[in-house]
Formats: structure tokens, C-alpha cells, sequence
């Protein structure tokens, strides 16, 4: 574990930090979202993610959901059409597909946030979990597909042995995002290493100097 990053910064925020993770970022994704505004679950698993972002969504903004996992696509898809009335449900789009690459659609829309919950596929597979290559390779693709004052989203999993390679792997990538262009923001609980963490990238408005 890595501290002192200069770009790893607390930045002031409109809503509580001492709060779950998934709370946080829910809170996060709302802070930045406008009406009109869409957003890509890069790893949608078993649908509570995507859940809440389609909640947030307003307009005509659309969630592209993807998993490379069958399974995933399956248990999303009938959790939105339990959880979600229909006007939100038929917001999401839900593809089978990795998330090293963005589905074509993602051109045609106004993405503010794209959302990671790395790891395994909770009651599924364990051996079968996101690699760090891919998530790095998907993570400069997604840089280029936020909007300025969007945000990307990932939830690590360091108790695991990939979910370790992949924490220290978006440490590296915060330290190489362009200063002028982003923030980034690392939430976690240092008595407990192996805990769920959470890393927030925010493209900024503007570029500053």
C-alpha cells in the first residue's frame, strides 16, 4: 500500500464521506449526473449497480450494461425487471460482451460515468475474475469516452490475489493521469487492507494550469 500520492487528493464534496463504498459512489454518480446524461456499468455482475444508476438517470439518458459472463447478463436482467418500474427499466442496455472494449452505441450517447466492480461474479466462478490487463487496458478507453466533468468509478478487491494486482495497478494509473485534467480520490479503511476500495477518477471541467 502506497501513501502521499500528490494526485490522490480529498477533494470537497456536497454529500457525507463516512459512508460504504457503494454508498459513496452512488452518491458520487448522482453529484455529477444531468438530465440527458447516460452511463456505461463496465462490469454489471449481478445487476445492483446497475440498478442504481438507472434510478439516477433522467431524460433521455440510457445505461449500457456489459458482462462477458452469461450468467451476469441473466441475473441483471432479471433483477431490473424486479427492482425497477418499467419507464427505468427500459432505460438499460444489456450486452455479453468484455469490457476491454465500448460497444459501438456508447458513441451515440452522452456518457458522464462509467462504473467497474472488479473481481469474481458473486456466487459464481472465483477463478473467473476480471485481469488487471484488461482492466487497464479499459480504463484509457473509458479516459477518452468521459465527458469533462464526469467521473469513472471502480471498486477493487485486494483480499483476493488478482483484486491485489489490480489495487496496485490503478494506483499506477491515477499517478499517470494528466494533473491539468483530472482527480482522482481513494476511499478505503487502512485497519482493514483487504477490504473493498474504492477509486473515483473525475475528469474536470476544464482543464486547469
Amino acid at each position: 500500500m502506497r501513501f502521499g500520492l500528490s494526485i490522490l487528493r480529498l477533494i470537497s464534496l456536497p454529500f457525507p464521506t463516512w459512508c460504504p463504498h457503494l454508498e459513496f459512489a452512488t452518491n458520487y454518480w448522482n453529484s455529477v449526473l444531468r438530465e440527458g446524461d447516460s452511463a456505461v456499468d463496465a462490469t454489471c455482475g449481478n445487476g445492483k449497480d446497475t440498478q442504481r444508476i438507472a434510478k439516477l438517470l433522467s431524460g433521455n439518458g440510457r445505461l449500457i450494461a456489459l458482462d462477458i459472463q452469461k450468467q451476469a447478463i441473466e441475473h441483471t436482467r432479471a433483477h431490473l425487471l424486479q427492482s425497477l418500474p418499467q419507464e427505468q427499466s427500459h432505460r438499460v442496455m444489456l450486452i455479453q460482451q468484455s469490457h476491454v472494449s465500448f460497444p459501438i452505441q456508447t458513441n451515440h450517447c452522452n456518457i458522464k460515468i462509467v462504473v467497474y466492480n472488479l473481481g469474481y461474479l458473486p456466487g459464481g466462478n472465483k477463478e473467473f475474475t476480471t485481469k488487471v490487463e484488461n482492466t487497464l487496458i479499459s480504463l484509457e478507453r473509458a479516459s477518452s469516452l468521459i465527458l469533462p466533468g464526469g467521473l469513472i468509478s471502480v471498486m477493487c478487491y485486494p483480499g483476493h490475489p488478482e483484486g491485489a494486482k489490480e489495487t496496485q495497478a490503478l494506483y499506477s494509473f491515477a499517478e499517470a493521469l494528466s494533473k491539468k485534467m483530472w482527480l482522482a480520490l481513494h476511499h478505503f479503511y487502512p485497519q482493514q487492507p483487504k477490504r473493498p476500495m474504492l477509486f473515483i477518477f473525475r475528469r474536470k471541467a476544464r482543464a486547469s494550469l
